[in-house]
């Protein structure tokens, strides 16, 4: 397959440089289950690798060059549905316009192995942006009606093929957890992944260190801890039951007498939920495998953990499929018909051992967000406000005691950004949309004015790209100079080519930008988000209940980031409030 012929087949003009053209080309790489049947112990990283050089093998064959990274698109999921491949979505996106001209991949399979929805879709894409598909062997036009029916057999036959994979697959799969093999791509905490010796698959052993901690956490979760404290004078049951939180009922069942003498020191035994073992471990700065802090979360998954009491299952949560106002959804719910036997290791929690019966007792007590149907949403701004720093939901916070406000915080341990007054933030956050309907009002009024001053902010930057282009460009030809008189080696040359290629590219990219700014459509969005903004802002006082306040919110704002580092009196309205909005 020749440059010519190329040319000729993606209708590329005789005076288009080799370097347009790789730029009008993509490369899609995909990890297939497909390798596996030739490359069983390769990895993902050196498949795409392998796959990559094969194509720009091809290009630099054909057009002596190698397309250029920005080109280059990598895909390391396994995913059925165009929904489960982001590169996918991107490239999809990508060949919509008339700057691509190919997708380069190793065969057509790379491209979709879907169902036959996200089949059509992709050869529709292809077909109606009159953008090719290139192999290695062969060059696919879906205008052709040859090509469209080759393509279409190939993605069919694909199909068939992943899904008797996925059935085998998952018949090993089931026959290795009901051996007792572990099969799962991460250990579970206090355990090491380790090859079976004489048989295929893995199994576990334990992590010695991590199981200190998985014990630490058994201990304090089963039997809570003993605390020690100095009776002070005028002490009573209920000052010091007030102390630790809990009622005088609660501290006599520790066995202390109702009568005690001052400076005598009692022991008091405190039961220990999820969050308070968390808190503890972050207190002992004892740090867990992969985040900074634990959480309850984490607490919750080790203890519910069937690894740790030396089982392996199959099943509990399997992907289930369902529509929901007409989309299809994913769902992973909990199932009670799973495989669980025996693992080939060795439990950190022998189920024998009293700790754990009272452990396992207490399971159902692990399960959080039990909320009753009768519920009613109390925060406005339920999962509207982020946390800028662990970029996590910032929760209500309420109160017993009247005399004390809702709090709005973020529930990450050490969290440094500061709480606030919720009523506070929900004022703020009602005067922010009201200065986003001026500017957006403002801006529609004065069009014609900012138009102006938009295109001549635009003009004046091309202007500096353009200077900055021409000054690239002398320097390139410099370089030939400085290599033609033996000032440059061929090393050196290359080195400082290849900088000044990408900086020249750069500055094109950025023109090309500036340049296709479209202030039209930024005029239409806002003129279409001024009645829904002024909707939102008249009727927001007039919801009946908290959840229409909500659900209000929802329909105009995508989020709200919340930025506080400051604490204490003086500093309660010290917040700012960073709206995205989705209209």
């Amino acid at each position: 397959m020749n440059l010519e012929l190329i040319k000729k087949i993606l209708q590329i003009p005789d005076n288009c440089s080799i370097n347009d053209i790789v730029n009008e080309i993509i490369i899609y790489l995909r990890k297939s289950r497909k390798d596996m049947d030739y490359y069983k112990d390769e990895p993902i990283e050196m498949t795409l690798k392998r796959h990559e050089k094969e194509l720009q093998e091809w290009s630099i064959n054909t057009f002596g060059i190698k397309i250029p990274e920005k080109n280059i698109y990598r895909e390391v999921v396994s995913g059925d549905t165009i929904e489960d491949r982001p590169k996918m979505q991107e490239v999809l996106t990508k060949i919509e316009s008339d700057d691509i001209k190919a997708v380069l991949c190793v065969e057509i399979e790379r491209l979709a192995r879907g169902n036959s929805i996200d089949q059509g879709i992709i050869a529709q894409t292809f077909k109606y942006s009159n953008t090719k598909i290139i192999t290695p062997y062969k060059v696919y036009d879906l205008d052709n009606e040859d090509d469209l029916s080759y393509f279409e057999d190939g993605l069919y036959q694909s199909r068939k093929y992943l899904l008797y994979t996925k059935r085998i697959l998952k018949r090993g799969r089931i026959r290795s957890v009901k051996e007792g093999k572990y099969i799962n791509s991460k250990e579970p905490y206090g355990y090491k992944k380790k090859k079976l010796e004489n048989d295929k698959g893995f199994t576990l052993e334990i992590n010695e260190e991590e199981a200190k901690i998985v014990n630490l956490i058994a201990d304090l979760f089963a039997y809570g801890i003993n605390t020690t404290y100095k009776v002070k004078k005028g002490d009573t049951i209920g000052s010091i039951a007030k102390i630790y939180s809990m009622e005088k009922s609660e501290l006599i069942s520790c066995n202390i007498d109702s009568k005690f003498n001052n400076n005598d020191v009692i022991v008091i035994k405190t039961d220990m939920g999820t969050s308070a073992i968390a808190n503890y471990l972050n207190y002992l700065e004892i740090k867990p495998k992969i985040n900074k802090l634990w959480t309850p979360s984490m607490i919750r998954t080790i203890l519910s953990s069937p690894s740790i009491y030396g089982y392996v299952t199959w099943g509990k949560r399997q992907t289930v499929n369902i529509m929901k106002n007409g989309e299809l959804v994913k769902t992973r719910p909990k199932s009670d018909n799973y495989i669980k036997v025996k693992g080939k290791f060795k439990a950190i929690l022998d189920e024998d051992d009293e700790r754990t019966k009272i452990i396992l007792a207490k399971r159902d007590n692990l399960r959080v967000n039990r909320t009753p149907d009768s519920f009613e949403l109390q925060n406005p701004l339920a999962s509207l406000i982020v946390c800028p720093i662990c970029n996590k939901n910032m929760i209500r916070r309420p109160y017993s005691n009247r005399s004390h406000v809702d709090t709005l915080y973020c529930k990450t341990p050490r969290c440094k950004t500061v709480g606030s007054n919720l009523q506070l933030v929900e004022e703020r956050l009602l005067t922010s949309l009201k200065d986003v309907l001026k500017e957006y009002e403002n801006y529609i009024n004065n069009y014609n004015q900012e138009y102006k001053k938009e295109i001549n902010k635009n003009n004046n930057l091309i202007s500096i790209i353009d200077f900055e282009l021409k000054k690239a460009n002398n320097k390139l030809e410099r370089c030939y100079d400085l290599l033609e008189d033996g000032t440059y080696t061929k090393d050196i040359f290359n080195t400082r080519i290849d900088k000044l290629k990408i900086e020249i590219n750069n500055l094109e990219n950025r023109k090309k930008e500036i340049s296709n700014i479209d202030m039209i459509k930024k005029y239409e969005e806002r003129k279409k988000a001024i009645p829904l903004l002024e909707l939102a802002i008249d009727s927001y006082n007039k919801c009946d209940t908290i959840k229409q306040k909500n659900e209000l919110l929802h329909s105009i704002i995508d989020k709200v980031i919340y930025e506080k580092t400051k604490g204490g009196r003086g500093y309660e309205d010290n917040f700012v409030l960073k709206i995205t909005l989705k209209i």
